[in-house]
């Protein structure tokens, strides 16, 4: 399905949806103008976004980033943010050395060899559920 901005937020003064994609298609509410390097589905988009000359609201904000509260809510996201990363990092090790050496000793690749096997090379990869 083809990304879509909702009017109301765009310039056009209807409650149509702007189909914001170059390829035509004919459930198309309403005709975007046609721009290079977009693509008919977001699924299998292997180009960057185009702006259609949608403009959206700017939201605004009453938060202080200068107020110390904000401070000590920065410093302790990016605390947990770096224990995140350790933890990781643990992760990505498989298992600390025993359970690697026990794993190959029975003649099995460790998880992340079976991925980077059946990966090409250079393509991208996004692990999910790495906890």
């Amino acid at each position: 399905m083809p990304f879509r901005f909702w009017a109301a937020m765009a310039t056009s003064t209807n409650s149509r949806p702007v189909d914001c994609c170059a390829t035509p298609n004919s459930t198309r509410s309403v005709q975007a103008p046609a721009r290079s390097g977009a693509c008919s589905s977001v699924a299998n988009c292997s180009t960057k976004p185009v702006d259609c000359g949608a403009t959206m609201t700017i939201l605004q904000t009453r938060i202080n980033a200068r107020s110390p509260e904000f401070a000590l809510n920065r410093t302790a996201l990016l605390k947990q943010v770096e224990e995140l990363r350790m933890l990781l990092s643990i992760v990505r090790q498989g298992g600390g050395p025993k359970a690697q050496e026990r794993h190959t000793s029975r003649g099995k690749l460790l998880p992340r060899e079976r991925i980077n096997r059946l990966l090409d090379s250079g393509s991208p990869f996004l692990e999910i559920g790495q906890l």
